[in-house]
């Protein structure tokens, strides 16, 4: 073990007439403090799994990683409390970071802004460049489309926590 030190301690007590010598072998367990970096703190959302990057000094030196608690790499967009600890035997080190996934960015595209009123709630179209991805579509504020005739301001944005996407425009019944 090369955090193990064996030392000789030599105790010698005198005592007249008779002489008593003790001798002992120690056995001390060193431990040394290690430096840890994480990197890869930012990643964006892919639908992978994103474990940091731990570098240890001294080099190599096995660790834990736990991300909330768990040992999987999270996938989903989120912040996640990352607790790294050393475990090589004669070793101590530990560091809490946060790991933030951010949302993959999703273009959004409005269209059907003109339409004519015929008692029918008016719903405008949304395109996006992620497919399936599930929107919020609201009129002046409210998820229920026009029936009137007026001018209404239309919002979209994703959601999905794994991507981040909005657009407004204006919609003309």
């Amino acid at each position: 073990d090369v955090n193990v030190a064996l030392f000789d301690a030599n105790m010698v007590w005198v005592r007249r007439p008779v002489y008593w010598e003790l001798r002992q072998k120690l056995r001390i367990r060193v431990v040394v403090d290690a430096t840890l970096t994480l990197s890869d703190l930012n990643p964006v959302f892919d639908g992978s799994p994103h474990p940091v990057t731990v570098t240890t000094d001294p080099t190599g030196l096995s660790v834990s990683v736990t991300y909330n608690g768990s040992n999987e790499p999270p996938l989903h967009a989120g912040d996640y409390d990352t607790d790294v600890t050393v475990t090589e035997p004669g070793y101590t080190g530990h560091v809490l970071d946060v790991l933030t996934i951010d949302p993959k960015p999703a273009h959004l595209t409005l269209r059907n802004l003109d339409q004519r009123a015929d008692g029918n709630p008016r719903v405008v179209g949304v395109d996006s460049d992620v497919l399936g991805l599930p929107l919020s579509v609201l009129y002046n504020g409210v998820p229920t489309p026009p029936t009137e005739p007026g001018l209404y301001a239309v919002s979209a944005r994703s959601a999905d926590p794994d991507y981040s996407g909005a657009t407004s425009d204006w919609l003309t019944v």
